[in-house]
């Protein structure tokens, strides 16, 4: 028996079970305290002995199961080092305490249960970088109770199959950035296999393995949490891809977690269903794929979050790429990305929004330098009600050719979408383009924007029907407003109030004879001059001795000695004429209350209206013989234009 001098308050080990510990100290203090050794190491004789007694049962010598057995609540366990239980192929439950430091005590190929508390090394998990932990990590999970807690301590721990969790409201914890796992097998999926409800993964470090944290594989967990986690694929040289694999669940919290190197971090199986997802405070950086992918194509999914996360870039930045994005959706209701930093992605875009069937918001973030074959934010297959709202676009790096900030070529249609109070910033050359509504049933919003050093501001080339762009501020664009007239449908019920619109042509040389131009250089004619028209280098080449003829027609090219030259319209602030088949004028548009710095055309339209219009032009074309039942007032010319 054990005297009160012996007891060392330091031997009484964390455990879930805060009255279990006071229990501990209380008998210890009472000297109510038996001995393994006292019965030859047969644990099932001691228990037997103890009976009802409050005590702890000190495991001093081996002990070795020879039938199933039970430690009732009544008798906690507390484990000298060197000493184990061993199971040989029976089961051990425990509904009691367990008292043990950072070392072996159970060993054998039966199972231990009914766990408040693990610790992992108890089962002998190993983390050299070397051991195969694979039975010994699952025993350990496996012996978790609802409601339990496993720890593992600091190491390197490699393991081969599956680990299994399927007892609810769990706690898995590592010690943050210390606790490093290591999947060897890169074609085995789901090293962490979650098949229950409840579960906390918090503190650890994936260094390899594919599709690691598995959700919903079997079964539909709920309320899932993922957190202070890093998946480095960047250190360890290794493959971690799709980090954090969604099948069928609810509720998902992946939070505060770091992605270097990895494939995809979040990611929604094709044609499972995923609702109520939310994605925060995590960082992502040399991303391989998408950092999050709702991928709901044939089930879809409800309300995901990304919210308040930093995203550093793709590893191949700037060369394009599909499927390196910061986020993409397809086929989920209730999107909302709001508060991200969202810099160098690659793909298609930097969000992508694929028939999102309504309530989606992307708003708050800061956006830079993202290559995107389409757009910043990439919405189509009928996009509804998506609101693009307080966002910073900023465009400056010139090796980035990204085409639009919100790209709406729906293929199909989008309805009531809002784009507002958003800032976008290009650089001198003036590569990005604001927006473009194309294939439009329901209500565009265009309101509240400002936009400096772009191509264009708004640029429809299929069609726009109903649709409100107004009070927005452009300076220094190539162009304002504009639907051209090789547009493949017609533009009807707009609405264009209250914005100011400022062209930089400054640019904009005049020809000139045995002179080197590069591509790009953009030229007026030395004679004839045609204010409708410019003319950009295709091929690069020097001018000839004189000039030559200059094709009007926009898309021709001009031979110029070794220069080719393709016209283009001039730069405009405002610019709307028929469709490609040269009729279906514009109908019902209402142009009023807009200073236009810069060349208007208004060519072709039928019950249009332009008023109050204040214009700085070297060309104004406004309702001319080829528009019908239009009417203008009360606009005010202030350059030197020629209104026709």
């Amino acid at each position: 028996m054990q005297s009160l001098i012996d007891f060392n308050p330091n031997d009484v080990y964390v455990s879930s079970n805060l009255n279990s510990n006071f229990t501990a100290i209380e008998n210890a203090i009472n000297n109510n305290t038996y001995y393994l050794s006292d019965y030859s190491g047969d644990l099932a004789a001691a228990v037997s002995a103890i009976g009802s007694n409050n005590t702890i049962l000190t495991i001093d010598s081996n002990s070795t199961l020879t039938d199933n057995l039970t430690i009732p609540s009544n008798i906690d366990l507390r484990f000298v080092i060197g000493n184990t239980i061993t199971t040989t192929g029976w089961t051990l439950t425990i509904n009691s305490s367990i008292q043990a430091g950072e070392y072996q005590i159970f060993a054998g190929t039966g199972d231990v249960d009914g766990l408040n508390y693990v610790n992992s090394s108890w089962f002998n998990v190993v983390g050299d970088d070397s051991t195969d932990n694979s039975v010994e990590l699952q025993k350990s999970a496996s012996a978790l109770t609802s409601g339990g807690y496993l720890y593992i301590p600091p190491g390197i721990y490699k393991f081969a199959t599956n680990i299994l969790f399927d007892n609810d409201n769990i706690v898995v914890s590592g010690d943050y950035g210390k606790t490093i796992l290591k999947f060897t097998p890169d074609t085995v999926s789901r090293p962490f296999d979650i098949q229950c409800s409840g579960v906390i993964m918090q503190n650890l470090v994936v260094y390899d393995g594919s599709y690691f944290f598995n959700i919903g594989y079997a079964n539909t967990p709920d309320n899932i949490t993922i957190k202070n986690c890093i998946f480095d694929a960047t250190s360890s040289g290794e493959t971690v891809n799709s980090c954090i694999y969604l099948q069928t669940c609810t509720n998902i919290v992946v939070r505060d977690c770091i992605f270097d190197g990895t494939g995809y971090g979040v990611i929604q199986e094709a044609g499972k269903s995923s609702s109520h997802v939310t994605v925060t405070g995590c960082t992502a950086l040399n991303m391989t794929a998408d950092f999050v992918l709702a991928n709901c194509d044939t089930s879809p999914s409800y309300d995901w979050k990304v919210v308040n996360n930093r995203y550093l870039g793709c590893l191949t930045y700037p060369t394009q790429a599909i499927e390196k994005r910061f986020a993409g959706t397809t086929g989920v209701e209730g999107y909302i990305c709001t508060n991200n930093y969202i810099e160098n992605s690659c793909g298609d875009a930097a969000v992508h929004l694929e028939a999102i069937l309504g309530r989606s918001i992307v708003s708050n973030n800061i956006f830079k330098n993202c290559v995107g074959s389409f757009a910043y934010i990439y919405a189509l297959n009928n996009a509804e009600d998506l609101i693009v709202d307080s966002n910073i676009f900023i465009h400056s790096d010139n090796s980035v050719d990204t085409e639009w900030v919100l790209n709406l070529n729906s293929g199909a249609y989008s309805n009531n979408v809002t784009f507002s109070n958003n800032h976008i910033y290009g650089d001198t050359y003036k590569k990005i383009n604001v927006i473009q509504p194309d294939n439009q049933v329901g209500t565009v919003n265009v309101i509240g924007n400002t936009a400096e050093n772009i191509n264009a501001f708004c640029l429809t080339n299929t069609g726009l029907i109903g649709a409100n762009i107004n009070n927005n501020i452009v300076k220094n664009a190539y162009y304002g407003i504009v639907s051209p007239k090789d547009q493949n449908a017609g533009i009807q019920n707009v609405n264009i109030i209250g914005n100011n619109i400022n062209i930089d042509d400054s640019e904009v040389g005049t020809w000139a004879a045995t002179t080197a131009y590069v591509e790009n250089d953009i030229v007026r004619p030395l004679t004839g001059y045609d204010a409708r028209y410019m003319f950009k280098c295709t091929t690069a080449g020097t001018s000839g001795g004189s000039e030559p003829s200059w094709d009007l027609t926009e898309g021709n090219t001009t031979s110029d000695s070794t220069v080719e030259w393709t016209t283009i319209s001039a730069y405009s602030a405002f610019r709307m004429e028929s469709n490609k088949s040269g009729t279906g004028n514009p109908t019902e548009v209402n142009v009023t209350g807009n200073r236009f710095d810069g060349d208007f055309k208004f060519t072709r339209a039928t019950d249009c209206i332009a008023t109050s219009n204040i214009i700085k032009a070297d060309y104004i074309d406004m309702f001319g013989a080829l528009c019908t039942r239009c009417y203008q007032a009360n606009n005010l010319d202030v350059g030197n234009g020629l209104v026709t």
